[in-house]
């Protein structure tokens, strides 16, 4: 297989199924256990390693739900596992660049594989961030405890934080955090906790990947609610304003 820089759907077993034409005439029919634009993963009954070896040539069909036509494609056998439940085996696609117009969309680069979707602020939304000791826990980072900080994207489960002043060396990977803030259009003020779980560089700015924690924030489902519809709101605005800048 080449190495992993597209990316990858894993299946439930027997919802894709692959056809396997090996030179020697043998016709095996497998489940595929991954896919991505340039190769796969799939399980055979064990006997399919007499057929497969390294190396060799095999034409692969698939059918899938995915698939709005059948897919048709050239391979060779690149590893083969013998296992107590099947073989498995790894193809490299001969021609993957062929293959664009036919693969699941969601193979493609442009989709958006996000598990909620985020909007990027067109200005940085305030935010009071407080701070949760490790040493004591439900203790927390003081008597002037809550600091202000920048919100740079936000989506249903978590936002981006931009920390200041001293809280930016603070908050690293692990830490948990209060968070209080308002958005445009809404009345409620939003009080939920996080946890970091990335810190990266953005020019000069730091920020902080914040995934909300449910179980520690008071009336979540409610907040969460508004933050979806917030969320997509916003993210339709901005869908007309670029068809109104591209007129």
């Amino acid at each position: 297989m080449t190495g992993r820089n597209e990316y990858r759907v894993r299946q439930r077993r027997r919802f894709l199924t692959v056809l396997c034409a090996a030179p020697d005439g043998i016709e095996l029919e497998g489940d595929v256990q991954d896919l991505s634009m340039s190769g796969c993963g799939c399980v055979f009954d064990r006997g399919a390693a007499e057929s497969l070896a390294v190396d060799t040539p095999v034409a692969l069909t698939f059918q899938a739900l995915l698939l709005t036509d059948t897919l048709r494609v050239d391979a060779t056998v690149k590893r083969v596992d013998g296992g107590l439940d099947g073989c498995e085996v790894g193809f490299a696609f001969s021609a993957p660049e062929t293959l664009r117009d036919q693969v699941p969309y969601v193979l493609l680069r442009e989709f958006n594989r996000r598990a909620a979707e985020r909007t990027t602020m067109d200005h940085l939304i305030e935010v009071s961030v407080r701070l949760e000791r490790p040493d004591r826990p439900g203790r927390h980072s003081g008597s002037s405890d809550w600091k202000a900080s920048f919100l740079c994207d936000l989506s249903a489960g978590g936002v981006g934080l931009r920390p200041s002043g001293d809280l930016e060396s603070e908050l690293g990977v692990g830490a948990v955090v209060h968070l209080r803030f308002r958005l445009p259009g809404i009345a409620r003020v939003f009080d939920l906790a996080g946890k970091v779980c990335s810190v990266r560089r953005d020019g000069l700015a730091t920020v902080c990947g914040v995934e909300f924690l449910p179980e520690a924030s008071e009336d979540y489902d409610l907040q969460h609610a508004d933050l979806r519809a917030y969320v997509a709101s916003d993210r339709a605005a901005g869908a007309f304003r670029s068809l109104g800048d591209a007129r």
